[in-house]
């Protein structure tokens, strides 16, 4: 979704509330949206591989290890 400044990610896991990520860094491979003011996940990471796996990295900004998922499509 676009707001003033930008690209957000809204998360609304199991129906919670919902959560803004804003986008802080993107290339043709790699997105990165932060929301430095929730609790956690404060940082989501989506990743292309060159083989098409496309991974996602939730965890916090600064320490701490992030979970990674990875999804993969099969023709």
């Amino acid at each position: 979704m676009e707001r003033e400044g930008g690209l957000v990610y809204i998360a609304q896991p199991n129906g919670v509330p919902p959560t803004e990520f804003a986008l802080t860094a993107f290339s043709s491979n790699r997105a990165v949206f932060e929301n430095p003011r929730h609790d956690s996940p404060q940082r989501i990471v989506y990743e292309l591989s060159a083989e098409g796996v496309l991974s996602a990295t939730i965890g916090l900004i600064k320490g701490g290890r992030g979970t990674r998922f990875e999804f993969r499509r099969e023709r």
